[in-house]
């Protein structure tokens, strides 16, 4: 009921010196004048807040992703260090490096340092595959649809 006006109605009595008025009065508050513009001013400036709101959120996501592709980015770079044939010689080495040590042609240190290359190789190869695939899965959690797979 806030659109409607009050009204209100009284008697009233004024006493002179020779005389006494009665009467009766009624009033009513006009809502033409009442524009509510605070009340308007309030709701504005709650909606540019919650724009505000909005544009910090999607620019905070569009930093997300930007960051998390990326990281993306290196990972993929760091993992392109370790072709296929890249190790598939370090195996061939190992390989080398055990046949000539098991016929006596190299030596114990040599045997163990080829071993010790594959490994770390290895694990490092295995690392970077492993941050490709988080930095994958933070990337689609950011954008929220799986990414498509390169053949």
């Amino acid at each position: 009921m806030g659109n409607l006006p009050d009204f209100s109605v009284g008697p009233n009595v004024e006493y002179y010196k020779d005389e006494q008025i009665f009467s009766v009065s009624a009033s009513m508050t006009l809502p033409v004048w009442d524009r509510k513009k605070g009340e308007i001013q309030t709701a504005t400036a709650q909606q540019q807040q919650m724009l505000a709101e909005i544009q910090r959120v999607r620019l905070e996501i569009a930093g997300g992703v930007t960051a998390t592709a990326a990281n993306l980015g290196v990972a993929s770079d760091q993992l392109a260090l370790y072709p296929p044939a890249f190790l598939d010689k370090l195996r061939a080495f190992v390989k080398q490096a055990e046949e000539g040590y098991a016929q006596s042609a190299t030596t114990l240190i040599i045997y163990l340092d080829a071993k010790r290359t594959y490994f770390d190789t290895l694990t490092s190869y295995y690392e970077a595959l492993g941050r490709v695939a988080e930095s994958r899965a933070e990337l689609e959690s950011s954008i929220g649809v799986p990414l498509e797979l390169k053949p």
